[in-house]
């Protein structure tokens, strides 16, 4: 035990010191944060463009500043306060981030800003790293300083292993079919977050949902006549109003799917999407040879590698799929024809109506809210508006939340979290260039509608 102690108290000597270990601390959250922020800067890049050019230029531009200034950091380290120019650093890069990570929550942030502040973020370094390791010398003294400096290089080996790690699980927390799920949580229990995802092929879906692995489906699933009664599921309602299509290489020059007579054609099995494919080329007498891949980044890789002419799903998946999977979105389009009727929505099960009563109900709140105008952004404003329907909607009318089980202000948590239809739509689905179309509300010629809270 003594001999323990011993290693220890030598190994970790300078952090022994309250100065220093404070100053460590400080360092080894800087150094987790470059290393998060350097992976999820090339993953945005790539989501944003789809280049891998730009995403070099990213690197170009975070890296050439270093070598034009770094000559000049250890000059500005020895002239000017290291303290002030390590926090002056420190506190850049914590702006730069949390405007950067603001910009893409509000879907304005662009390529050239990622470019601008890679090049001011490099220049910071420059001066940064002398001054910040030029500063351990003036808070330990001499005899601890060798150990100082390797503990500062732990602490940057340590964040270069965890903080991508930490990274790149944070931007696969899933988001696709995700609203709904955040949608029940914020009407539920007052947080959006106290949600657990379950990742489900389009073959274990039904399953995971009969045997109460998971309590709602919440995903492209097409609402039919077999599922909604020999599957024993409910369907609340139609989320997204959506069709089957095909997207092929532009390469191949289809202008119709009624081209595609011999294709081969990517489609995931136990869906209506194959059922709806093997229709549609019986009914127009054309012959295509399936080739039928259960998880969907294997049919993704299978499209994108060559090995089918033509991949058929949900036209808004094609469309989800081109613009965050293909190398080069323009290279790929989808064709006019649709050839189904896929209404989309969340399933519960059988026998407990009064949960489908809460996913029902939840999905309505959020066109009730855009209805009356009511948004992220508005509703806490509305608070002493005269209308009734407002006030019932804020849940200071009514024991409406009483009826379902819920807090009087369940309608009002799911606006304040995540949103109206139309701003999830404008955060989720306008991207991936799909209109509104007859997903807007009826008022708007469209076919979402709610029927009356009261």
């Amino acid at each position: 035990m003594t001999g323990v102690r011993g290693w220890a108290s030598s190994t970790f000597a300078a952090a022994s010191l309250p100065e220093y270990r404070r100053f460590l601390y400080a360092l080894t959250a800087m150094f987790f944060a470059l290393w998060m922020v350097g992976l999820a800067r090339g993953f945005i890049v790539y989501e944003l463009t789809g280049s891998n050019a730009a995403l070099g230029g990213v690197f170009v531009a975070f890296g050439v500043p270093q070598l034009l200034f770094g000559l000049f950091g250890g000059v500005v380290a020895d002239r000017f306060p290291r303290r002030t120019l390590v926090l002056i650093g420190q506190t850049w890069f914590g702006v730069e981030y949390v405007t950067l990570g603001v910009l893409l929550s509000l879907g304005l942030l662009e390529y050239w800003m990622i470019i601008v502040a890679s090049v001011i973020e490099g220049a910071s370094l420059s001066f940064y790293i002398p001054a910040r390791t030029a500063l351990i010398g003036d808070v330990v003294p001499a005899r601890s300083l060798g150990n100082a400096m390797a503990l500062q290089q732990v602490a940057f080996n340590a964040s270069r292993i965890v903080g991508p790690l930490l990274a790149g699980w944070l931007i696969a927390v899933p988001a696709v079919g995700a609203g709904g799920a955040l949608i029940l949580a914020g009407a539920m229990f007052g947080d959006a977050n106290k949600v657990k995802y379950a990742a489900l092929s389009a073959q274990q879906r039904f399953t995971a949902l009969q045997s109460g692995e998971v309590d709602v489906l919440s995903r492209n699933t097409t609402w039919t006549l077999s599922r909604d009664t020999s599957l024993g599921f409910d369907f609340t309602g139609v989320s997204f109003y959506d069709g089957q299509g095909f997207m092929v290489p532009k390469k191949l020059n289809v202008k119709s799917a009624k081209e595609l007579n011999g294709a081969t054609v990517c489609v995931q099995p136990g869906t209506t999407t194959e059922l709806n494919l093997a229709d549609w080329f019986r009914a127009n007498r054309l012959q295509f040879t399936p080739v039928v891949i259960e998880r969907l980044e294997e049919v993704n890789a299978a499209y994108f590698a060559g090995r089918c002419d033509v991949y058929t799903t949900d036209i808004s998946g094609l469309a989800a799929i081109r613009t965050s999977q293909a190398p080069t979105p323009a290279d790929h389009v989808i064709l006019p024809e649709v050839i189904s009727k896929e209404p989309l929505g969340p399933a519960v099960r059988h026998g407990d109506s009064k949960w489908a009563d809460v996913v029902r109900w939840s999905y309505y709140a959020m066109l009730e809210a855009e209805e009356m105008g009511i948004s992220s952004k508005t509703i806490d404003s509305l608070a002493s508006s005269p209308n009734p329907a407002v006030q019932r909607f804020l849940g200071t009318q009514g024991e409406y939340g009483k009826m379902l089980g819920l807090d009087p202000k369940w309608a009002s948590n799911i606006i304040k979290q995540v949103g109206n239809y139309a701003e999830v739509f404008e955060k989720n689905i306008t991207p991936l260039g799909i209109e509104r179309g007859v997903n807007k509300l009826w008022k708007d010629g469209g076919l979402q509608y709610a029927p009356p809270m009261r």
